[in-house]
């Protein structure tokens, strides 16, 4: 199978995937998927979709950028649960390259991923000597694995023959200026609450100059689409309200979120940590300190080029390579 008819046949996923309600077999595989995890909501399954459809959009010169040689080399890919689709990019970088893709799916997460895949097969059947779905990965070539600090340590460990991308904890910060207007903090929102949060794409920090009004923000934040009256997030919501209360440590309520003063970033469900800063150079130190934490930054261009606009964090573009590692390049090259 030739690169061009790799390209064409997801420029067609996309059209299934900007669609996906179309499709007889979606309601079901919803219901399935929610079935197999809690967090899968149909408002943020949907969303994932339109988000992958319009990442799919630049993917012809996209690829004009790479010298693609296909090796047919077998590439192992562990999948996390975190999110719907989550594993997508990794899964488009190893066909779109002329590998073959091996995954080993979480058991949290095994519907959406391979309904994808059956939709790219129906387009062209090829696709069937290129993807795999296996309980465990062995004899590959290459690994690329997802998980948390000490799963890294694990993979490192048991691959440690064979080149590979490993990727731990991260998650994402919002910087605010005081300069913006009512849509961004609105955008700011989403960025927060799709997902429930649980992506490294989702806002967990603010930083906020000295003197904001961290109440101001509450309006914003009241009614959210994306919540989906989730009850699992709403005992969240709830248990950690009654933790920072037993602990005395004061937090502004937004009345689906808890907003807690920290020098961290990485919060736990339903709780944004915040900070202020006093000038850039402070800000800048702070941002460097975390670097290899944070997935992205969501900000006006406070900092320079690199950053996301406000709402935009969970639409990421095929150029926002995960913890910064061009992945399609790093399968040219090993």
């Amino acid at each position: 199978m030739i690169l061009e008819d790799r390209v064409a046949a997801f420029q067609e996923l996309s059209k299934f995937l900007s669609n996906p309600h179309y499709q007889s077999s979606f309601s079901s595989i919803v219901k399935k998927a929610r079935q197999n995890n809690f967090w899968f909501t149909e408002k943020n399954i949907t969303f994932s979709f339109f988000a992958l459809s319009h990442m799919l959009d630049a993917l012809p010169l996209w690829v004009r950028s790479y010298n693609i040689v296909g090796k047919k080399k077998k590439i192992g890919v562990i999948v996390p649960s975190n999110i719907p689709l989550v594993g997508f990019y990794d899964f488009l970088c190893v066909l779109i390259s002329g590998n073959i893709f091996i995954g080993k799916l979480s058991s949290s997460n095994n519907v959406l991923l391979p309904y994808v895949a059956d939709l790219l097969c129906s387009i062209n059947s090829d696709f069937h000597n290129y993807i795999y779905f296996k309980n465990d990965i062995k004899n590959v070539d290459i690994l690329i694995a997802t998980g948390d600090d000490n799963t890294a340590h694990y993979f490192n460990y048991v691959y440690s023959g064979i080149s590979k991308i490993i990727r731990k904890n991260r998650t994402s910060v919002a910087i605010l200026n005081g300069s913006e207007k009512d849509d961004d903090y609105r955008s700011l929102a989403k960025d927060i609450y799709l997902y429930f949060g649980l992506g490294c794409r989702n806002v967990s920090k603010l930083f906020l100059p000295v003197n904001f009004d961290v109440n101001a923000l509450k309006i914003f934040f009241l009614k959210n689409e994306f919540l989906s009256f989730s009850e699992a997030y709403l005992d969240n919501y709830n248990y950690q309200k009654t933790i920072l209360k037993i602990n005395g440590i004061h937090f502004f309520d937004f009345e689906n979120l808890l907003l807690v003063h920290s020098d961290k970033i990485h919060a736990p469900i339903s709780v944004v940590y915040y900070e202020y800063y006093d000038n850039l150079t402070q800000l800048q130190k702070k941002i460097k300190y975390y670097q290899d934490e944070i997935q992205c930054i969501v900000a006006q261009d406070i900092l320079g080029d690199n950053l996301v606009r406000f709402g935009a964090s969970q639409s990421p573009s095929l150029h926002d390579y995960p913890d910064g590692v061009d992945v399609l390049k790093f399968l040219l090259t090993n």
